[in-house]
């Protein structure tokens, strides 16, 4: 089964970029172990003006959710996963920056901001497939707490500490694999 993911932006910059890098995680995923096939598409014009608005209204992504859930269902697109990527500058991001620097997620909606950085944008992605942390924030050291010191769920995941792939410890890779059987 082939999953469609959403993306939108609101760096034209850095569209180039993107496509790149959604590119380049599409082809590791198709690999084992976990052997989605799974395609990324910008959102349709359309569409994004209001994804636009909606985020330029709310500093909550679960009321963002909502709001994007109902927009997709009065077009009766399929609201399945969103990744947005937004400046620091941007309403949602200063609500969150705190807590998180470089994105948020949840199971339909990721949001990257600030750095743009393959790394950060592939952790955020992968928690739309099923992918949890590894990390705990209320430590003072946020390296990965799994087995896999290379896992890309750590805290502030970069090239120095990613590395090759599998990025990804067995208990995500479960999850994920969990994830995609549910979706068939």
């Amino acid at each position: 089964m082939r999953k469609t993911f959403y993306y939108c932006y609101d760096l034209e910059e850095q569209e180039e970029m993107l496509r790149q890098c959604m590119n380049e995680l599409s082809g590791y995923i198709s690999l084992p172990p976990i052997e989605i096939s799974y395609k990324f598409t910008e959102l349709p014009r359309e569409l994004e003006k209001d994804v636009r608005e909606i985020f330029s209204q709310s500093d909550d992504i679960f009321c963002c959710e909502g709001k994007l859930c109902q927009l997709f269902l009065e077009r009766h697109e399929d609201f399945s996963r969103l990744l947005v990527i937004c400046p620091k500058t941007s309403r949602l991001a200063k609500a969150y920056l705190k807590k998180y620097p470089w994105g948020v997620a949840n199971i339909s909606l990721a949001i990257v901001y600030g750095l743009y950085d393959k790394y950060v944008i592939w952790h955020e992605m992968l928690h739309l497939l099923g992918a949890n942390d590894c990390y705990d924030l209320s430590e003072s050291d946020r390296g990965p707490n799994c087995e896999c010191p290379n896992c890309i769920m750590q805290y502030n995941a970069t090239r120095a500490n990613v590395r090759n792939w599998p990025f990804l410890c067995d208990a995500n890779i479960q999850r994920m694999q969990k994830r995609i059987q549910e979706w068939k």
